[in-house]
């Protein structure tokens, strides 16, 4: 009952504490597989709202990708997530697009719209385009996005931690376009989505 995890809240929107009030976990794992099913009953520390959680986790949501930036490759343990009541992500309130941006605010509504169906793998694509669009004003129109992102830095657009997040993002999108095995979870994308409203 002690446990906390950082999880989407609806009543608060957005990302919270919430402690664990309840858990069971199931082995359902076959001979190929190793799989655990766990049921939640959790609590949002900010609000007091009950969600109810389902994780899936084990062997066939580990995911590996290579980082370019310190030449390794990176494993994760994912966890696929359902929350009940459904999620209702919601456009940032904070978010002023420019007259000039219609198309960086199309993606922008797209991807929330995506993430809102749970289509993780859209929404990450959704938002690596999100950075493309926003980068490719200071760029030469044949640059990939590596070169665009750094072209920022370059400029004085952001800074050395926002180009390493912008990073994380393209790695993001590129894995989720190239490995139809990668699995992407709720979570990353939410992340993602807060370092572009940001």
């Amino acid at each position: 009952k002690d446990a906390k995890e950082s999880v989407f809240c609806n009543r608060c929107n957005g990302i919270k504490n919430h402690q664990i009030i309840y858990s069971c976990i199931t082995d359902i794992s076959d001979e190929h597989e190793t799989v655990y099913e766990e049921h939640q009953t959790i609590k949002c520390l900010g609000c007091d709202f009950i969600h109810f959680r389902r994780l899936f986790s084990g062997t066939p949501f580990v995911d590996q990708y290579y980082d370019e930036e310190i030449g390794e490759y990176i494993t994760e343990h994912c966890k696929d997530e359902t929350l009940y009541p459904k999620k209702n992500i919601v456009l940032s309130t904070d978010i002023k697009f420019p007259p000039s941006a219609n198309e960086l605010e199309d993606t922008y509504n797209e991807t929330i719209n995506a993430l809102n169906e749970n289509l993780t793998r859209l929404a990450s694509l959704g938002v690596r385009s999100c950075v493309e669009r926003f980068a490719s004003p200071y760029s030469k129109q044949n640059d990939n996005l590596y070169v665009k992102i750094n072209n920022l830095l370059d400029q004085n657009i952001i800074i050395e931690q926002e180009k390493n997040q912008l990073h994380g993002i393209r790695f993001l999108g590129n894995e989720s376009a190239h490995d139809a095995d990668t699995f992407i979870t709720i979570k990353q994308v939410s992340a993602a989505i807060a370092i572009i409203e940001n």
